[in-house]
C-alpha cells in the first residue's frame, strides 16, 4: 500500500475526510517516489482505473473481456529472483547439487532454469506476462504473495494447477463481464 493510500484510508477511519492533504486526493501526483506504481501488489495498481490493453480472451477464466498484464514474475521480486535465477543456473553448470538445492528448496524454480542460463534469457524469464481480466487478476494477487507467485506459479498452467484458481476459474466463466465488458 503507497504512502496516500494509507494516509487517505486513516483520514477517513477517524472521519476526518475534511482534512486529507491535497497532495493524497489527487491520485496522478507523483511528488512522492513511494507513490510510484512499480508494484503489482499495490493498490492502486489493482485499481479499477487501470488502463487496459485490449479486448480478448482471459488465460484463466476464458471469457472474451477486457484484459491486463499480469507479470508472471512480479516486478517487485525482479532483483531478488534474478540473482536467484543466475545462482541455480551457475549452480547447475558446476553440477553443485548441495547449491543447488539450496537454492530451489520449496520452490518449482528447477524446472524454470535450465543450464547455462545467460542473463538476456533471464531477462526475457522475467519479462514474461499473461493477458487475464481484472477479476482473475485481483484473485491471483489476493491469494499469493508475490515471491510465491514468482517461485511456485510462473506460468499460466502452474497457476491453474492451484485449487482455488480453478474454483474461482469456473465461477468467473458463468459470470456476466459487466463493467468490464468489452
Amino acid at each position: 500500500m503507497t504512502k496516500s493510500v494509507a494516509t487517505r484510508l486513516s483520514f477517513k477511519a477517524f472521519n476526518r475526510e475534511d482534512e486529507i492533504p491535497a497532495e493524497t486526493i489527487n491520485p496522478e501526483s507523483k511528488n512522492d517516489p513511494e507513490d510510484s506504481d512499480s508494484s503489482c501488489g499495490d493498490e492502486e495498481s489493482l485499481s479499477d482505473t487501470e488502463e487496459y490493453l485490449q479486448d480478448g480472451e482471459c488465460e484463466l477464466c476464458e471469457r472474451y473481456i477486457k484484459l491486463t498484464k499480469h507479470h508472471l514474475i512480479p516486478r517487485v521480486t525482479w532483483k531478488k529472483m534474478k540473482k536467484r535465477l543466475q545462482n541455480i543456473s551457475d549452480a547447475r553448470s558446476k553440477c553443485d547439487n548441495n547449491r543447488l538445492t539450496a537454492l530451489i528448496q520449496g520452490s518449482k524454480l528447477d524446472e524454470m532454469v535450465p543450464e547455462h542460463m545467460s542473463t538476456k534469457e533471464i531477462g526475457h524469464l522475467l519479462n514474461n506476462t499473461a493477458l487475464i481480466c481484472r477479476p482473475c487478476h485481483s484473485m491471483v494477487h489476493n491469494l499469493h504473495e508475490n515471491i510465491e507467485l514468482a517461485e511456485n506459479y510462473y506460468t499460466i498452467d502452474l497457476l491453474l494447477t492451484n485449487e482455488n484458481v480453478v474454483k474461482h476459474c469456473k465461477w468467473a466463466n458463468k459470470q456476466k463481464t459487466g463493467k468490464y465488458a468489452k
